[in-house]
């Protein structure tokens, strides 16, 4: 009988130790070992089909290249492929007014000089004006370099103001104006000089009536 009770006396000892496995906070260790052992094994089974997915990806883009590849193949096997620079529409042709870079492609087999096989030629257009002569100027502006003042300028006038007139312009106009002036001016001179000998030699009685309306008629014409 007393032996029963120490048995009994021992046993509750032993359970309340810690490396008893009956005890409550070993088996809480145990339950979160458990789920940290599932989650270990479910991640493992989810990068496992990532990683399948990912081969399957794969190879999937693989046999699409080799599928193009094999296409343009037999592509170029049946039928030659013509010039990117070809046009076929006659709206798209070079204009006589047209301006832009011109890229001319010229087929590399040998045939026959005609209008229909005639080389195209395209256009590329640029967004932005071209060639645009401003405020009377013959040239763009950055067609000419002054090294001393590291400027750029018109190369017509060497003028190094962007918003200036062209003084070539100025200076022909101011030069045709003075030769006209001038020449007016001799033409004045030239009549007063033959009415003024007129007047004096009609005044001494020197030139007849028929002389005089003949001078007379000249300096008009002069006029």
């Amino acid at each position: 009988m007393w032996m029963g009770k120490i048995g009994n006396k021992s046993a509750a000892f032993i359970n309340h130790k810690h490396f008893h496995p009956a005890n409550r906070e070993n088996l809480e260790k145990v339950w979160l070992a458990e789920q940290k052992h599932k989650e270990a094994l479910k991640r493992q089974k989810e990068m496992k089909e990532k990683l399948a997915e990912e081969i399957r990806i794969t190879e999937l883009k693989r046999r699409l290249r080799e599928q193009e590849i094999q296409n343009n193949l037999e592509y170029l096997r049946d039928e030659k492929p013509t010039s990117k620079y070809d046009v076929s529409d006659p709206s798209k042709l070079l204009r006589s007014d047209a301006s832009g870079l011109i890229l001319t492609k010229t087929h590399s087999e040998p045939v026959a000089k005609s209008k229909d096989n005639a080389n195209h030629r395209v256009v590329i257009r640029s967004r932005y004006r071209e060639d645009v002569f401003e405020h009377g100027h013959k040239t763009v502006f950055g067609s000419y370099y002054d090294r001393e003042t590291g400027s750029w300028g018109y190369q017509c006038c060497k003028v190094l103001r962007k918003c200036s007139r062209c003084t070539v312009g100025v200076k022909k106009t101011a030069s045709r104006d003075i030769d006209r002036n001038v020449r007016k001016r001799e033409l004045e001179e030239g009549a007063e000089n033959v009415q003024t000998k007129v007047h004096k030699a009609k005044t001494k009685g020197e030139l007849s009536m028929a002389e005089t309306l003949d001078k007379l008629k000249k300096m008009e014409a002069l006029g």
